[in-house]
């Protein structure tokens, strides 16, 4: 990754300005010193029990946040696209905590960051910003109780269904493989193996490596009412 210290440009300025755009007073955040991080797709924009010092807003691209457990299974939380914010770093912020996820670039992108007094700042002096935050904060943390929800009440079955059909492209394709949609679902990859053979013995889908097709979409809906 590489970090710049130096003064953003116009087109990034406009992206920070952009993001409130639908606020009706939006808050001055050009007295904030900004510095820019650059990332590459498979960078650890964050860690496990690193400290949380800075406050950063996805400028572009995606990342992924994601548990490790001492089994290294990986657990997919939630992700932050362009002009977001990471519900669990405004935790630590707020809490004075270290990281207790880790953080991983699915794309190429770039980041803006400022230091904790700044962020601190701007929460005490300005409502907008802070009414801005504590609407970031209720989104996303909808996002990850309906999560918990799906983990804890819906049937792996349904889960592996509803996941495909979200993630079919166009030509009913899904470019992943076993380990990448248990990452996704909080299971274990011979979990999904015995999902995916019973979808395709029951011709809902058809595999090759690397890839799934959709051949029964109704067949896969039906899964995901059983609930």
């Amino acid at each position: 990754m590489n970090r710049d210290t130096i003064q953003l440009s116009q087109p990034e300025n406009n992206v920070l300005s952009g993001l409130f755009d639908n606020l009706s007073a939006p808050p001055e955040i050009s007295t904030v010193s900004w510095h820019r991080q650059r990332f590459s797709r498979g960078d650890h924009i964050m860690q496990t029990d690193q400290p949380c010092d800075r406050f950063v807003i996805i400028g572009e691209g995606r990342i992924r946040l994601q548990l490790v457990g001492n089994n290294q299974r990986e657990l997919t939380l939630y992700r932050i696209n362009d002009g977001g914010v990471c519900l669990h770093s405004l935790f630590n912020l707020l809490g004075r905590d270290d990281y207790r996820a880790e953080a991983i670039a699915e794309t190429d992108g770039w980041l803006v960051w400022s230091d904790k007094k700044a962020f601190q700042n701007l929460l005490d002096d300005q409502p907008a910003f802070r009414h801005w935050i504590l609407a970031n904060m209720s989104e996303k943390f909808a996002d990850v109780l309906t999560r918990l929800q799906q983990l804890a009440f819906s049937p792996v079955g349904s889960r592996v269904a509803d996941f495909l059909i979200e993630k079919m492209d166009h030509d009913s394709n899904i470019a992943l493989t076993q380990q990448e949609i248990a990452n996704e679902l909080g299971t274990a990859r011979e979990v999904v193996n015995r999902q995916l053979a019973k979808m395709e013995q029951g011709g809902l889908i058809s595999r090759s490596r690397g890839l799934i097709t959709v051949q029964d979409i109704s067949g896969l809906l039906a899964l995901t009412e059983d609930d």
